[in-house]
Order: C-alpha cells, then sequence, then structure tokens
C-alpha cells in the first residue's frame, strides 16, 4: 500500500517481533527499530563510496559495532544494527530505495506484530498458572505426609535426606508456580 519495493521487510518484522508476551513483543519490536535506525545512521554516510566486498562488509560492521557494545546495548539491538549494515550495504548499491523501505517496513512490521499479539493472539497464561499451582498443592500435600512418616518413624537418616531432596524439588516448583505468575501479571 505505501510503495515498498522491498515487501518482504514488514512481515519479517512481524515474524521475529511476535514473542512470548506483549511486553516481550512491544520491547522486541522498539529494539528492532533502534537498531535499524542506528545501522542505517551508521553506514548511509560513507556506502557510496565503498564497494561491496568480503572486507568493506567486515569493516562496517566492526565499525557500527564498536559502539553499541561498549554501551552494552540489549543484544537485540546490537543483533538489529549488523543485520541492518549487511543489508543496507549491499542493497542500497542495488536500489535507491531500500533504506526508506527498511526504515518504514520495520516501523509497519512493528507495529502490525503488536496489533496481532493483542488483537487475534493474546496470551493466556490463566490456565498454565492455575495447573501450576495445582500440581504445587498436590506436591506440597505429599511432602507433608512424607515428613509425618518421617517424624512418626523415629526421624531415619535416609528417610530425612529423601526428604531435604523432596523439599528442594518442592521449591523448584514454587518457583516456576511465582513464573507462571509473573508471565500471566505481564500480559
Amino acid at each position: 500500500m505505501l510503495g515498498s519495493k522491498h515487501p518482504y521487510l514488514a512481515p519479517l518484522t512481524v515474524i521475529l517481533s511476535i514473542q512470548e508476551t506483549i511486553q516481550h513483543s512491544a520491547v522486541y519490536a522498539f529494539y528492532r527499530i533502534i537498531g535499524t535506525l542506528f545501522g542505517i545512521a551508521a553506514t548511509i554516510f560513507i556506502i557510496k563510496h565503498l564497494e561491496v566486498n568480503g572486507w568493506t562488509i567486515g569493516l562496517l560492521l566492526t565499525m557500527g559495532m564498536v559502539l553499541p557494545v561498549v554501551l552494552r546495548l540489549d543484544k537485540t539491538i546490537i543483533h538489529q544494527i549488523a543485520l541492518t549494515i549487511l543489508l543496507v550495504f549491499v542493497f542500497v548499491h542495488k536500489t535507491n530505495y531500500y533504506v526508506y523501505d527498511r526504515i518504514r517496513d520495520t516501523i509497519i512490521g512493528a507495529l502490525v506484530a503488536i496489533m496481532i499479539h493483542i488483537i487475534i493472539v493474546p496470551p493466556n497464561y490463566v490456565k498454565e498458572a492455575r495447573r501450576t499451582l495445582t500440581q504445587f498443592g498436590i506436591d506440597l500435600g505429599q511432602l507433608f505426609k512424607k515428613a509425618a512418616y518421617w517424624v512418626n518413624n523415629n526421624c531415619e537418616f535416609v528417610e530425612g535426606e529423601n526428604l531435604i531432596d523432596d523439599t528442594t524439588n518442592l521449591l523448584q516448583e514454587l518457583h516456576q508456580v511465582e513464573k507462571e505468575f509473573k508471565k500471566q501479571k505481564r500480559v
């Protein structure tokens, strides 16, 4: 609709931006846009003066990646910068429209990904959280039974060791319950 000569860029952003939660999708989409803009800025001014070969691509990637790595930017931004530098450098030598298409289509794809995530396939972690919590309750009840049995049978050393292992496993299960509830909270 907007005249892109590279119609695969927006769908690519949609595919990459749909993540586990709406919040993760929005953050990834934002990082993709920032990385794209930084990658274009790193190449656009010198691109016409260099020819496409392995050395120039390597040099551009190295130069374009130094600042983001030094600034310890999120790895998603760093990946997007590298990808953009590579693609902009190669495609601008073939077409003048690529930079504009890349910016516009990345933004469109990011917005579409978030809309798809919100409207069409909103994540629902309630069932998973409920299932995990129910299983935790069952396992906790069994642990109490084992502890009572252990106390009633003179606190045998081996059974005590098994009880410690079961308690450790139950704590890990509790952390999984917590993760499930946090997922639901972020949606």
